[in-house]
Formats: C-alpha cells, structure tokens, sequence
C-alpha cells in the first residue's frame, strides 16, 4: 500500500491508467531517456544523443511487443474456444440427426409408404418449439429410408 494515500498499489496503478509497475517503469525509463535525449541536443553532444535516441526506441519497442504479446493470447484464446464450440457443435448436430432418424425408422415401421418428405414434415412439427425450427429439407436430406 503506498503510504498515505489509502489505496493499494493496484488501485493506484489503474487510477493512472496502468495494469502493471511495468508500465510504470517503461514510462519513467523513456522520461528520462526523453530529456537526456533533449539535453545532448542542445549541448551538440551527437553521440550521447544517438544513444539516448537508440534507447527511447527500444523503450518504445518494448512497449509496443509487450502490448502485442497480450492481444495475441487473447487471439489464442479465443482460437481455441472457437474450436471447442465447433466440435461441441458438430457433436451435438450428430445426436440431432441420430435423433431425427430414430424418429423415422419408427414412423416406416408404422408406415412403409410415407416418403422422406412427409417424415420429415412430422419430425419437424414434432421437435419444433418456440426457440427451435429444425427445416424440413434439412431433416429429408439428413434421414434414411432403409429396406425392411
């Protein structure tokens, strides 16, 4: 906790807009940098300028790589979910159409002589709710009629 002014060393790095000392170490550094910079300018001094300039811009680097670094997790991250999504997707489209086609053997049996289309009609009235439509061409192409 910094002494006196009652909050913690994380509420007083957010207060200034920071998310880490880091930051704050970066921003002193290149400060500072600025004004030797500044000063070896004005006093003709060309080689500790050209330090001073090199050091700004590693500083500067530094600073750009570190904020890149995080947005490339976060697109890592957000890669990997996708994937997940998309093979719980995939699994569940599965179990669907399992589904729709246990519905159908069940109604041949019934009746031999519907075709794909009025099963597939019943199907979807059947499992349609107020959130969910399974489509009729989507549910013939998907359904087998199988010999008996």
């Amino acid at each position: 906790m910094l002494e006196g002014s009652g909050a913690t060393q994380t509420e007083w790095l957010e207060g200034f807009g920071h998310e880490s000392w880091s930051d704050v170490w970066t921003g002193a550094k290149l400060t500072g940098e600025l004004a030797a910079l500044e000063t070896a300018l004005a006093k003709g001094d060309t080689n500790s300028a050209a330090a001073s300039g090199m050091n700004v811009g590693t500083l500067i680097e530094r600073k750009l790589l570190r904020d890149l670094e995080s947005e490339i997790l976060i697109g890592l991250r957000l890669r990997t979910s996708v994937r997940v999504f998309e093979s719980e997707g995939r699994r569940h489209s599965a179990e669907i159409k399992t589904r729709w086609q246990q519905l159908a053997d069940a109604m041949w049996i019934v009746n031999p002589e519907l075709s794909k289309r009025s099963v597939a009609n019943v199907i979807s009235a059947l499992l349609a709710t107020d959130s969910i439509r399974y489509s009729v061409h989507t549910i013939r192409q998907s359904i087998e009629k199988r010999k008996s």
